[in-house]
């Protein structure tokens, strides 16, 4: 699926989607000359594929069932050619996601220490709401949004 609105582009991908129509859309996202968006599930895209890194901002809407799911995604935007991708997970006070958040992150803690993985701890921390000074304003900088 492949959506227009005034001056950017965008494409959607999701597991009902062929993998080689996948390949073609993180392509044309990874090669988009301006601004343009891609909306796709973590399972679609998450895992295997290559471009992620060229985004400006990751939003990960539904948290992933396992840790090695949450790495491999966050794994997509960590590549050497990459731009400093912000990732941002919004979640929901009271919702599935609120709730299984302290499932994820105390799988981290063991992940964390099994592989002598400190930066787990770190994003453990910022899932459980630990907030970086700083990182709502960043983040809204990165948008354009003016703040103060």
């Amino acid at each position: 699926f492949r959506a227009r609105f005034p001056g950017v582009t965008g494409w959607m991908a999701h597991g009902d989607v062929s993998q080689k129509e996948r390949d073609r859309i993180v392509d044309s996202f990874q090669d988009h000359p301006g601004p343009c968006w891609l909306v796709a599930t973590g399972h679609s895209v998450g895992t295997s594929m290559n471009g992620m890194q060229c985004a400006d901002l990751l939003t990960i809407a539904q948290l992933p069932e396992k840790v090695g799911l949450w790495i491999q995604w966050l794994g997509r935007t960590d590549r050497i050619d990459g731009r400093g991708t912000m990732v941002w997970i919004p979640i929901a006070e009271g919702s599935w996601d609120d709730r299984d958040v302290g499932r994820l992150t105390r799988e981290m803690a063991v992940v964390e220490k099994f592989t002598d993985s400190p930066e787990l701890g770190l994003q453990a921390d910022l899932l459980d709401g630990t907030e970086e000074e700083g990182l709502v304003e960043s983040m809204l900088g990165k948008l354009g949004v003016k703040t103060g």
